[in-house]
């Protein structure tokens, strides 16, 4: 099944999700939610992919299928008429109001205490190497594997 043309509602649809991971609980608002939240089946570590080494990213440690159902994005909220004029929006994600087809609001991954391990997720920096999408559904963020992911 190629996952990469579909749309947002098909990506939602029972249909197509095989998997669905969870983050791992955790306590919020401790200084490291994000990394505590992390599922069993990921890692975070550095990408060599970039040539800044310090930058981390997630990487499976077990094989994970393709339509693996990963999230919601949690952070921040910002109404959009509310979003602070410093603030970074290097992990800002836009939530759509689907009637209107605006930008209802904003989830903010910065604060590590407030945001989970989905801030970490970076883009691939090949097109042949890309095998996630993300998609609304309904007001939240998701993350969908396009193909399986080998360790």
């Amino acid at each position: 099944m190629d996952l990469t043309n579909m749309t947002e509602t098909d990506l939602s649809s029972d249909t197509v999700t095989k998997f669905y991971v969870m983050d791992k609980k955790c306590p919020s608002n401790v200084p490291d939610r994000a990394q505590k939240s992390l599922p069993n089946n990921l890692v975070l570590r550095p990408t060599c992919a970039l040539p800044d080494s310090s930058i981390i990213g997630v990487w499976a440690k077990e094989y994970i299928p393709a339509g693996t159902r990963f999230g919601p994005m949690v952070g921040d909220v910002y109404p959009r008429a509310e979003v602070p004029q410093s603030v970074d929006r290097k992990y800002f994600w836009r939530v759509y109001d689907k009637t209107t087809n605006e930008v209802a609001f904003f989830v903010d991954g910065k604060d590590v205490r407030r945001a989970n391990w989905m801030r970490y997720v970076l883009p691939a920096y090949k097109h042949a190497l890309q095998n996630l999408v993300a998609y609304q559904d309904g007001e939240e963020i998701y993350f969908m594997t396009t193909k399986a992911i080998r360790e």
